[in-house]
């Protein structure tokens, strides 16, 4: 009788894992019965890749034949462990006057899965990679804040507000726009709509 063998392309992996099986049986196989593991069987001398979706092991045994008789069982165990979940951050952050005389907003982080950094667009020719750094706006005029965060999964979406800085000193924190999806990112937060002014000698503000 025939003597089965096979190599598997690969006997561990993150699902989902193709492995493809190559039939090295000796003694003149005819016939080969494999069974796969997962409910599945083939009697091709080197059948089609095999995909295992779900996490789990698997046995591949296969038996050969032919007119002297069957081989004994050979099997491979083929470990398949689940895909890590991969959470990239929701990006957000709100805004608040913090000082006047020129106009200081401070941009508070609000994201979401833990950033460990920062990629902010401060709308006047700035960034920063501060978690929540604040900017002077010296002149009248509308200016977009974005902020993409990062964490040990990826990059998220980018989150943007709209400042207003009107000639009187008047600083409107527009609602936030939908952020740019990011891979796997979900819209960015809505900012609180805040509304800050003080007179033209900028000696007070108030909400």
């Amino acid at each position: 009788a025939p003597t089965a063998g096979f190599t598997a392309s690969a006997t561990s992996g993150i699902a989902p894992l193709a492995v493809t099986l190559t039939d090295t049986s000796t003694g003149a196989p005819t016939s080969w019965l494999w069974t796969f593991g997962n409910g599945s069987t083939s009697n091709a001398q080197n059948p089609p890749a095999v995909t295992y979706t779900a996490a789990g092991t698997y046995d591949v045994t296969l038996i050969v034949s032919n007119a002297s008789g069957a081989s004994a069982p050979v099997t491979q165990t083929i470990t398949v462990t689940a895909a890590p979940v991969v959470v990239v951050p929701v990006s957000s952050f709100t805004s608040a006057v913090s000082a006047t005389d020129p106009l200081t907003v401070a941009m508070t982080d609000t994201s979401s899965e833990t950033p460990t950094s920062w990629a902010w667009d401060l709308g006047n020719n700035t960034t920063s990679t501060l978690q929540s750094p604040s900017v002077t706006y010296a002149a009248a005029g509308t200016y977009t804040v974005t902020l993409t965060a990062t964490n040990a999964d990826g990059t998220g979406n980018t989150a943007t507000k709209d400042i207003t800085v009107t000639a009187a000193g008047t600083h409107d924190g527009d609602d936030g726009d939908d952020g740019d999806d990011g891979d796997d990112g979900d819209d960015g937060h809505h900012g609180d709509d805040g509304h800050h002014s003080w007179y033209d000698s900028f000696t007070s503000w108030f909400n």
